[in-house]
């Protein structure tokens, strides 16, 4: 079987969204440099991809569509993923803050204009509105999860687990929900349905949260922002261990002579205390819901082997 998924079609898949974006930014009167920044940033991101971000494919290509026919869309919700990325990094690298907000800008523009080409590509106008209409709720929503996530700037103001669980559900959330949502509202027309596809990508967008904070902790070697406090497997250690997550935490801050040391044994300390299993039950949790929703699905409508496979390829068996 020739799964959409598979290495080489993902290559293909990002190929033919490259020519659709040139296609657009060939429209655009700008300096040749701000088109070619653009189009580096948007190749270097579709390269480095996880097969998640292939997500709001799954219901279109499920009910035997071709992809193709959704690039607009898919292109779209890719650029909507990169500007939120951006506005991401201007609260993390502040030095960067001007050229970070300015992509994300750019990168929301560009999306927009993806998505109602959806119109050229034959789709009724009428469904393409109310796609972008949500995109814009989406957005909305996502900003107000940024909301949240900014009011956090110490480590005594760690989030709870399930504080850090809205904030998932508003920011990342949000974006997939309206991925999954728009590519089933596109592929048939039963609202149930797509709302069905709506909650599964909420599920996909949390999934993908609780794996970026996890890399994100045993990958940083220096405490350069607020965004580490708010990581789940800080968020879980001062939960649960909230007197000994504090004095780790403020050793690493004012450390200015034993700082590999201090972040040593914070991660030894997150280690002695299952973090990485507590991770994995998390993602776990999230798969269940999903393949919940997917049972209440017809299978003789949508093929749910196709579905069901896809997502065995994002769970890890090992974190």
């Amino acid at each position: 079987m020739n799964l959409f998924y598979e290495p080489k079609n993902i290559q293909k898949i990002h190929q033919e969204n490259l020519l659709f974006l040139n296609g657009i930014l060939s429209k655009i009167n700008s300096a040749d440099e701000f088109k070619i920044n653009f189009q580096n940033v948007i190749t270097n991101f579709f390269q480095t991809q996880k097969p998640i971000f292939l997500s709001p494919l799954i219901p279109f290509i499920g009910f035997d569509n071709s992809y193709k026919k959704i690039i607009p869309l898919f292109s779209g919700w890719n650029l909507f993923c990169l500007a939120a990325k951006y506005s991401d990094s201007a609260e993390d690298e502040p030095l960067d803050q001007a050229e970070n907000i300015n992509m994300g800008s750019a990168f929301l523009f560009l999306a927009n204009l993806s998505v109602m080409d959806l119109i050229t590509s034959g789709f009724d106008k009428t469904n393409v509105l109310e796609i972008y209409q949500r995109m814009q709720h989406a957005g909305l929503t996502a900003c107000a999860g940024q909301t949240l996530d900014l009011s956090i700037k110490e480590p005594k103001q760690i989030p709870t687990p399930d504080e850090w669980l809205i904030m998932a559900e508003l920011k990342s959330g949000a974006i997939f929900s309206w991925g999954t949502w728009a590519s089933a509202a596109l592929a048939q027309e039963n609202s149930l349905i797509s709302e069905t596809f709506s909650q599964i990508g909420m599920h996909l967008g949390v999934f993908v949260q609780i794996l970026d904070d996890f890399y994100d902790t045993w990958e940083t070697k220096q405490i350069e922002s607020t965004h580490f406090y708010k990581a789940l497997p800080i968020v879980y250690a001062n939960f649960h261990h909230p007197q000994r997550t504090q004095e780790l935490l403020n050793s690493l801050l004012t450390s200015k002579t034993h700082y590999e040391k201090d972040m040593g044994n914070l991660k030894d300390f997150l280690n002695s205390i299952h973090t990485a299993k507590f991770i994995y039950a998390a993602c776990h949790e999230q798969r269940l819901k999903i393949v919940k929703l997917l049972a209440q699905l017809d299978p003789a409508a949508i093929n749910l082997n196709l579905c069901t496979d896809f997502l065995d390829q994002l769970l890890p068996t090992s974190i």
